[in-house]
């Protein structure tokens, strides 16, 4: 079972319901050994001092107090898809920014020609990687 590491860079608002949607980095994965113990892969590509400035920026911009250190979210991929195919048979749509998606495959596709890190090993190119 495949964790996701995630962290809130910023804000937009959803076009469709005009809610304010976090805007979130892919930070890298905890996974889960043969022998049962858990790992975690960073991606190498991401500057937690980068992250940590957007995440202050973003509590400024909010009136919030600033911190020294970045909040990171593990996501449950698994919860995550039930929660996303009980949300489909309730007939809701999943909204998702398409600027990051764009990003992501972009990223992913130069991954893949530099055999580098995948932060997203179940996501193949054009599918949809919603995001919280």
């Amino acid at each position: 079972m495949t964790k996701r590491l995630s962290a809130v860079v910023g804000e937009y608002k959803d076009k469709q319901s005009g809610q304010q949607k976090a805007d979130w980095s892919n930070v890298g994965i905890i996974g889960v050994s043969a022998k049962g113990k858990e790992y975690m892969l960073l991606n190498p590509e991401v500057s937690l001092a980068g992250l940590l400035v957007k995440q202050n920026v973003l509590a400024a911009n909010k009136g919030e107090k600033l911190s020294d250190m970045v909040m990171i979210s593990i996501i449950d991929e698994q919860t995550q898809n039930n929660n996303q195919h009980q949300n489909n048979n309730q007939g809701q749509q999943q909204t998702y920014n398409p600027n990051q998606m764009q990003n992501q495959n972009n990223n992913q596709q130069q991954n893949n020609q530099q055999g580098g890190y995948n932060p997203n090993p179940g996501l193949n190119n054009g599918q949809n990687n919603n995001q919280q």
